[in-house]
């Protein structure tokens, strides 16, 4: 009875937004709450379902188990395709509902002679875009994917969760990563309605950038999250991979980097509007890709979704009819918001510029690397591979110099003026980073780890100058704006990010051997010491686990027990790691093949230096961009 409700709750939301978009009215406030309880209400059918087994869901049948614990019934509902649009639908509608609400500029006309501004024509032609995007979604999710399709008579129990998503780090992982990935619909419609009303000033591009930023926040701590699953969970002690799903949430990222400091400059100086519209356009469509590549099953991943082909090509009308409207009417209209500007070379517009053009061929590099494979495929049906060596040899150094212009951003003046001024203030920033790379240098790194650790600690260095520049007169904690924090907590963040991985790619240590009882692997200094292991069995998989003991300088430190464990019911295994934490380094140990005896272990050992950093760094920048979203004063 449950599924039913949920079912019919699902299809009532889509007829709520058919007749809001075909019959625009003064009750967008009231259908946007209908279509959202509507929605959420779905969804806690579907939790519900989950949590007490209902097999006659078939998306709990294929995806659940009774054996399986309490949080991953519950987590599993948005572990799978089906579970996880409904929730992406759900969040999107939930930002429906704050562009009606945060903004204030829908209005229900109980007074009909009230005339409207700009303003609320603008912010009513974003919610029906919106509405449109939420129409497109809830069909496919309707037609192609519906959560609550079901099959009798009911199995007496399920297929079970594919044991890499029994984790909590990809239980958490999804959610945040909708809320940034969704989130650009909404730039992606105010910037549509700017273009049909012909109007993109400073009071839009503010707004613009506040949705864009809180977005991109969530996307980053998404990212971050995933990346951190990816280490802990996946055995082989890396934090990113290229992989084609990895890649995919990168690119709006990027994108919508660019996007936020290029609405900074449309706010300030009233430029780069067109610069502007064309980035919320670019972001969203890449987020659309993404979705595409994930659930249209044309690539292989660990975190893709298996998809029927009618998913891949319902997604791709979608994303190809947005797409093709969006670019069209931009071209259409896009002489109506172009406005002259000039400004000096050595000025903040200049250099936001040059960072647009390196974000934008940044995430192309990316998209490029990505679809060939899939173009190859298909035109030639010859399978080829694109890995790290492409994107190291590309993106990395592209990223580099933008990075070396993100540091001196901050510190240049709007519209230029006094440059020998800001000149000196690069030098202490430059002479950090020199010393940070000439360390790097004598401990032996090599020469791409060298640059990088030369530009994070300029980075780092100019972010920690500029705090105590615009504190300098006034006292730290009082009269600071949010803004400036958040600023230089984002560019610290990112600084850190880079050190992070720069250290550990540049000093990480990997050892590998088959160990006995009692024979010892040496690393960077420390012993591990095989003592042994031990079969046992959990909720709902069997273990075999091993136990080492780690020494430095002959006193033990710690013991690590990493594990192999096989789920009967899912009919796989994976391999359990377990990591030593601390402040500056990790020590990850994980095994491989097993003898049948229990006797010998495949080991894999690594030493992590400051790997903790690129986590430590994807919170700081998270946590900048919602303090800007919350900033009062303007700098």
């Amino acid at each position: 009875m449950i599924p039913f409700i949920g079912n019919i709750s699902l299809i009532l939301s889509l007829l709520f937004v058919v007749v809001q978009v075909i019959s625009p009215s003064r009750f967008y406030r009231k259908g946007a709450i209908a279509v959202f309880l509507l929605i959420l209400f779905s969804f806690l059918c579907l939790i519900y379902s989950y949590v007490v087994s209902d097999f006659s869901v078939l998306n709990v049948y294929n995806n659940s188990h009774t054996l399986k614990p309490l949080i991953y019934r519950i987590t599993g509902t948005w572990g799978n395709h089906e579970g996880s649009m409904l929730l992406l639908v759900l969040i999107l509608c939930g930002y429906n509902l704050g562009l009606v609400y945060r903004l204030s500029f829908i209005v229900d006309r109980e007074d009909n002679d009230k005339p409207q501004t700009t303003n609320h024509k603008l912010t009513i032609t974003a919610y029906l875009t919106q509405l449109l995007i939420t129409a497109g979604f809830l069909s496919f999710l309707i037609l192609t994917s519906n959560p609550f399709a079901r099959i009798f008579p009911a199995p007496e129990d399920g297929m079970g969760l594919n044991p890499l998503l029994q984790d909590i780090g990809l239980a958490i992982h999804p959610p945040i990563l909708y809320l940034g990935y969704i989130g650009f619909s909404i730039a992606f419609s105010l910037s549509i309605s700017a273009l049909i009303h012909g109007e993109a000033g400073k009071e839009w591009a503010g707004r613009t950038r506040r949705w864009v930023l809180a977005s991109w926040g969530f996307l980053t701590l998404g990212i971050g999250l995933g990346s951190w699953w990816a280490y802990r969970e996946l055995g082989w002690g890396g934090f990113w991979f290229w992989d084609p799903v990895e890649n995919v949430s990168i690119m709006p990222w990027l994108a919508a980097t660019g996007l936020y400091h290029s609405l900074v400059a449309s706010e300030k100086r009233n430029i780069f509007a067109l610069w502007s519209i064309l980035l919320a356009i670019i972001t969203f469509c890449l987020g659309l890709i993404g979705i595409f590549l994930v659930r249209s099953g044309v690539v292989s991943s660990v975190h893709a979704f298996a998809s029927d082909p009618s998913r891949g090509v319902f997604i791709l009308g979608f994303l190809s009819l947005t797409g093709l409207c969006a670019f069209v009417l931009f071209a259409l209209r896009a002489g109506k918001l172009a406005r002259p500007a000039s400004f000096p070379l050595m000025s903040r517009e200049t250099i936001m510029m040059l960072n647009n053009i390196f974000f934008i061929t940044l995430s192309s590099t990316v998209l490029l690397g990505t679809m060939y494979p899939i173009f190859v495929e298909v035109l030639g049906g010859a399978r080829v591979s694109v890995g790290a060596p492409y994107f190291n040899a590309t993106f990395n150094k592209i990223a580099i110099v933008m990075l070396v212009f993100t540091a001196i951003a901050p510190s240049l003046k709007w519209g230029g003026g006094e440059q020998n001024s800001n000149m000196k203030k690069m030098l202490l920033p430059l002479f950090v980073g020199m010393i940070a790379a000439i360390c790097a240098y004598i401990k032996n790194a090599d020469i791409f780890s060298v640059i990088a650790i030369f530009v994070a600690g300029f980075l780092l260095s100019a972010s920690t100058q500029l705090l105590f520049n615009f504190s300098r007169n006034k006292p730290l904690l009082k009269k600071l704006p949010l803004r400036a924090y958040a600023m230089i907590l984002a560019h610290a963040g990112a600084a850190i990010l880079v050190i992070g991985i720069a250290v550990t790619s540049a000093f990480g240590v990997e050892k590998e051997q088959v160990l006995t009882k009692g024979q010892k692997l040496e690393f960077s200094g420390y012993e591990a010491v095989l003592e042994g292991g031990e079969l046992g069995t959990g909720k709902n998989y069997i273990f075999r686990r091993a136990h080492f003991r780690i020494f430095k300088d002959g006193n033990e430190i710690t013991s690590l027990y990493p594990e192999i464990r096989v789920y009967p019911i899912e009919q796989s295994s994976t391999i359990e790691a377990d990591i030593y934490y601390t402040l500056f380094s990790n020590i990850y140990a994980a095994v491989g093949e097993i003898d049948n005896d229990g006797i010998k272990y495949a080991t894999r050992i690594y030493y992590k230096p400051m790997v903790n950093l690129i986590w430590l760094g994807c919170v700081m920048m998270a946590m900048g961009a919602l303090l800007a979203v919350l900033k009062k004063k303007e700098i």
